[in-house]
C-alpha cells in the first residue's frame, strides 16, 4: 500500500538514516501512544501540519523562552508498506473510534483539518528501504535552519512540534 508521511527538513537526515519510528498518538489529554502517522492524501493540505506563528508566540510567552515550530509540510516521503507487514497498519478512524471518547476524537479531527478519513497509523518502524520517493515540497524556513543549527551545536533544549515527526 502506498502512503505518505510529511515532515520538516530538520528531521529528514535522521529519518533517512533510521526510518520513521516516532509519532504521538493522543488517547486522551493524559495518555499517549507511539506510532508512525501516514496518510493516503498526496497533498497534505489542511492536515493541521503548517507552522502556526500565533501558536509559537503563545507558547513562547507561556514558557518564557523562544519556541520554534518546523514546517512539517516541507518534505513528503512516499512509503510502500509491504503486503506481508500490513497487519501493523491500521486505519485511524476505525481504530480511534473504538478507543477514544467521541468528543476527543472530534477535537483531534478538527485540529487535523477534518482530514481524519485519510489517516493511517503504522505500529512499528518503517525502514528507509520502504521509501520510494522523498520530495522537497518547500525549501527550509528560517525556523528549520535555526533548529538545525541548535541541534548541530548542542544548544537545542526542546523541539516544539505537534506529533514530533
Amino acid at each position: 500500500m502506498l502512503l505518505y508521511h510529511y515532515t520538516s527538513h530538520v528531521f529528514l537526515p535522521l529519518i533517512q538514516k533510521e526510518g520513521l519510528s516516532l509519532g504521538t498518538v493522543l488517547i486522551n489529554l493524559r495518555d499517549r501512544m507511539n506510532a508512525v502517522w501516514l496518510t493516503h492524501d498526496p497533498t497534505a493540505a489542511d492536515h493541521g501540519l503548517a507552522p502556526d506563528p500565533e501558536k509559537c508566540d503563545e507558547l513562547s510567552r507561556k514558557r518564557g523562552r523562544q519556541v520554534r515550530m518546523t514546517n512539517k509540510l516541507a518534505v513528503r516521503i512516499s512509503v510502500k508498506i509491504p503486503p506481508n507487514d500490513q497487519r501493523r497498519l491500521v486505519y485511524w478512524p476505525k481504530w480511534a473510534k473504538s478507543r477514544l471518547d467521541p468528543a476527543f476524537y472530534d477535537v483531534l479531527a478538527k485540529t487535523g483539518g477534518n482530514m481524519e478519513n485519510t489517516w493511517w497509523l503504522y505500529w512499528g518502524v518503517t525502514p528507509p528501504a520502504w521509501f520510494i520517493a522523498i520530495d522537497e515540497l518547500e525549501p527550509p524556513i528560517e525556523n528549520d535552519l535555526k533548529v538545525q543549527e541548535a541541534l548541530a551545536n548542542g544548544t537545542a533544549r526542546c523541539i516544539d512540534v505537534p506529533g514530533i515527526w
